[in-house]
């Protein structure tokens, strides 16, 4: 009865997307106008993201990440001066599929619901009711742009749980979303030599991509750990020397905070085991090595630079940076004290003083400032009980060993993401994270999932078209 239902609700969905599709084409052919042209895109998207989950969330990710490895396509993307993304209709079509789709899927599901999915979705109703509430003050488009850009993100689990439903789903689009972190790798080296043509550009790359690379490292050792991603020690060892020195030469601080949580929690899940632990201790040495010796060949010296960059911890305010951002979190701290419970909604824009003067028009740079100051503390409250509920039902779950290798290792993976983005986010809002919640959708979806169901028997195979994994040890179980 179920899947009748389920059937109908597809044929519905294509049948509705299919007539729009028609009338828009036959309105382009009589009027070429810009408007015409972005309905039409919108609903393209929107049938992509009905029909193909896996296509629009790497497009996704690949068109978030673009922007950022080539100023010329943010420039590009600018050319409105509305702060339009390349990614907004796929986002937009996400959207309408969570609606549409995610509805009668989550009311099926309702009552099988983990704490975490219940308190994530009151989330997002509190979200929508701070979105109507500010319609009216600070205009709608201003609005829905503000929440677009911050949360968008996010909606990325819900849109990851209804569509990613099996342990084969999940896991082929796990292996593309690796891919994508890990291939930016290549293209920062790329863009630096032919773009750039100017090596010292590493050192600009955006944080969010690092981060991201950080995910792909990672889930490529803990899923070569169960031989479930065939990757030679070499090319692993190759891997990591790049990607360490990704990470380490940019100096980003809250990516080496990030990265410190996301190795912690592998340890305390037992998936470094001590060949990797050497291989990564040896290949971070030699990153240093030679970050330092290109350090000096910039005219700079290791030892001060170090020391300058480590002032943000000890002595914040004789740090540019790190006072910059104290300055505008004690702003917005005062803000959010004239209305703690509310907050100010969507489509203020924050309005802080900057340190340095000037009006700005960004977050505060804290992701649980920015929840509190635009939901409160309601809605930071609620954040944070998914968080916390998420992170130890998980480990619920690892521990009855019930899921398919691939589940469980997602299942870790989600751990570390969650762990190591936590972290980051102590110093940057969550906007365009998009492989965070991609990575903590899928554990989500494994956590909404019936093992039963998908496997049959405790600790069973894998389904057909993915490789058997050795058996679970007890060096693969939580501490």
């Amino acid at each position: 009865m179920t899947g009748n239902i389920s059937a109908l609700v597809n044929r519905a969905i294509f049948v509705g997307v299919a007539v729009v599709m028609c009338l828009f084409l036959a309105h382009l052919a009589t009027a070429q106008g810009i408007l015409d042209i972005g309905l039409f895109v919108i609903v393209v998207a929107v049938a992509i993201a009905c029909f193909l989950p896996r296509v629009t969330i790497i497009g996704i990710l690949v068109l978030g990440y673009l922007p950022m490895l080539f100023p010329l396509i943010g420039r590009f993307e600018d050319v409105f001066g509305i702060n339009l993304h390349s990614f907004d209709p796929l986002l937009m079509g996400v959207f309408i599929s969570v609606l549409m789709k995610g509805l009668p899927y989550m009311m099926r599901r309702f009552s099988v619901f983990p704490w975490g999915v219940l308190v994530l979705l009151a989330f997002f109703v509190w979200m929508a009711t701070q979105l109507g509430l500010t319609f009216q003050k600070y205009g709608a488009f201003s609005a829905i742009g503000e929440c677009r850009t911050y949360y968008g993100c996010v909606v990325m689990v819900l849109y990851v749980m209804v569509h990613m439903n099996t342990a084969a789903k999940r896991f082929s689009l796990l292996r593309w979303v690796l891919f994508v972190c890990l291939f930016n790798a290549v293209l920062i080296i790329a863009a630096a030599v032919f773009v750039n043509r100017d090596l010292a550009s590493i050192r600009v790359v955006s944080a969010t991509i690092t981060l991201g690379m950080v995910y792909g490292l990672v889930g490529l050792i803990i899923f070569r750990e169960d031989r479930l991603f065939r990757v030679p020690a070499l090319v692993l060892i190759a891997s990591s020397l790049v990607i360490f020195g990704l990470i380490i030469l940019p100096l980003h601080r809250s990516i080496l905070m990030a990265l410190i949580a996301a190795v912690s929690m592998c340890l305390i899940l037992r998936q470094i085991t001590f060949k990797h632990q050497v291989m990564l201790g040896v290949s971070g040495l030699m990153i240093v090595a030679v970050a330092g010796v290109l350090v000096q060949e910039m005219g700079q010296d290791p030892v001060m630079l170090v020391a300058e960059e480590s002032k943000a911890f000890y002595a914040p305010t004789e740090d540019g940076n790190a006072y910059w951002r104290l300055y505008l979190w004690e702003g917005a701290v005062r803000d959010i004290r004239a209305k703690p419970l509310m907050g100010y909604g969507f489509g203020k824009h924050f309005q802080l003083a900057g340190a340095y003067g000037g009006i700005i028009m960004t977050s505060p740079h804290n992701a649980y400032i920015t929840i509190a100051y635009q939901m409160g503390f309601v809605g930071l409250g609620l954040y944070l009980l998914f968080v916390v509920f998420h992170f130890f039902h998980s480990f619920s779950l690892l521990r009855r060993d019930e899921y398919v290798s691939t589940d469980q290792n997602i299942l870790r993976l989600g751990l570390v993401v969650l762990s190591a983005a936590h972290v980051y986010f102590l110093a940057y809002s969550i906007e365009l994270n998009f492989a965070t919640w991609t990575l903590i959708g899928l554990a989500v979806s494994v956590a909404c999932s019936d093992p039963v169901a998908e496997v049959g028997n405790s600790g069973g195979t894998p389904p057909s078209g993915m490789p058997a994994p050795r058996s679970n040890g007890p060096d693969t179980h939580p501490a």
